[in-house]
């Protein structure tokens, strides 16, 4: 399932952005230390139906001004190079064309960059989305 997530423990951006509303869960449900770490979801207009994303806990910041989306995850992956297999491959599934191998993606409406790290353990890939 698809998450957003921020706060403490998570990689800098704005847990909030993306105008949804802010909820705690419980620690189980959580992807970080504490139990208050707040949860936005991915907000409704988020082209979804375009850009299909792998599944992890979320931190979503966009569209600005010129439509950019900038979305962040935590993924259930063993490394990096596999977290951007994974998101590459959803990617070309849904018709996106690979420019440069395991970063860049485009569609006749999107182009997508593909970034990953580790941190704490954790493997994270943010989406750089801006408009064609």
């Amino acid at each position: 399932p698809v998450a957003a997530c921020g706060g403490r423990g998570q990689p800098p951006g704005p847990a909030d952005a993306g105008g949804g509303t802010t909820t705690t869960l419980p620690t189980a449900t959580t992807a970080g230390p504490s139990s208050d770490i707040p949860f936005t979801g991915i907000p409704d207009d988020f082209p979804s139906d375009e850009i299909p994303l792998v599944d992890g806990d979320y931190i979503v910041a966009g569209p600005g001004d010129a439509g950019v989306w900038v979305v962040r995850a935590r993924v259930d992956a063993p490394d990096t190079q596999q977290a951007r297999q994974q998101a590459g491959g959803r990617l070309v599934g849904a018709g996106f064309e690979e420019k440069m191998p395991g970063m860049q993606y485009e569609s006749g409406s999107w182009t997508v960059i593909l970034q990953t790290y580790e941190d704490g353990g954790a493997v994270w890939l943010s989406y750089s989305i801006a408009p064609r």
